[in-house]
């Protein structure tokens, strides 16, 4: 009797936790989706009750680590040269295979994706090492950004680590919706015709890592009337910077 009076518990709870999910309001779901990594929020679209309730999330956050399965190559163990020249050539096929993979799902996500504004857009590729950058990459990443900043976002992380000649989009610069901005492994160009850089929002700047002459730095900094916070570190290029307002600055 005891064995069959938990079963029917655990059946009588799992009936409620249905209950209680399919009378959950839409806006509740979306927002539990919109704390989940993008890719997993996706997958709930295999399930009736949340359907395409995934398009409407107001945070997207990709990261190509996700799509890559590492393999971790001791170069050192390698007798032969050609031996650890193909075992290379076979490791930057497999990760180009996963970015292809990695790049296909972001597109179709952004191209589903309907929320006229969204609060954050966090796009790491830091893993992806390569020992070229690839036009196309720089052509989707653009496109990736110039979507956070069409859809008002308010929050971007953008980490490209060792790939440093992707420099983000001029529109990023110009943004007033962003209240928070960390470049992670970027090029910091230098802007010298209309419009003008202004992000009259921003609060916090985080920059590590970025590379870029001086004067860029200084022309970034300087865009930022309402700065509050200004995190730099191995910043390259960067010798003086001048702060016209009062700004908390972390500096290693």
């Amino acid at each position: 009797m005891k064995p069959q009076k938990r079963m029917r518990m655990r059946s009588s709870e799992c009936d409620v936790g249905l209950d209680s999910l399919s009378e959950m309001p839409d806006q509740v779901i979306v927002h539990i989706l919109s704390c989940m990594p993008t890719r997993d929020a996706v997958r709930t679209m295999l399930l009736r009750r949340f359907g395409k309730l995934w398009t409407m999330v107001h945070a997207l956050s990709f990261d190509f680590n996700d799509h890559y399965v590492r393999n971790d190559i001791n170069y050192d163990d390698f007798d032969d040269v050609e031996d650890e020249n193909d075992a290379y050539e076979e490791e930057q096929r497999i990760m180009s295979e996963a970015f292809s993979r990695f790049a296909r799902f972001v597109r179709n996500v952004l191209m589903l994706h309907r929320r006229s504004s969204i609060d954050s857009f966090h796009l790491d590729i830091g893993d992806y090492k390569r020992g070229h950058v690839d036009p196309c990459l720089i052509d989707d990443v653009k496109v990736w950004l110039e979507f956070a900043i069409d859809r008002e976002v308010k929050d971007l992380f953008f980490n490209c680590d060792d790939l440093d000649d992707i420099a983000p989009p001029r529109c990023v610069f110009t943004s007033q919706s962003l209240v928070t901005l960390a470049l992670y492994g970027s090029l910091l160009a230098q802007y010298e015709h209309q419009p003008q850089l202004h992000m009259g929002n921003l609060r916090k700047l985080t920059l590590c890592g970025v590379r870029g002459s001086n004067e860029a730095f200084n022309q970034l900094v300087s865009a930022c009337p309402s700065l509050q916070k200004l995190e730099i570190s191995y910043a390259q290029g960067l010798e003086e910077l001048n702060i016209g307002s009062p700004v908390e600055v972390d500096w290693t």
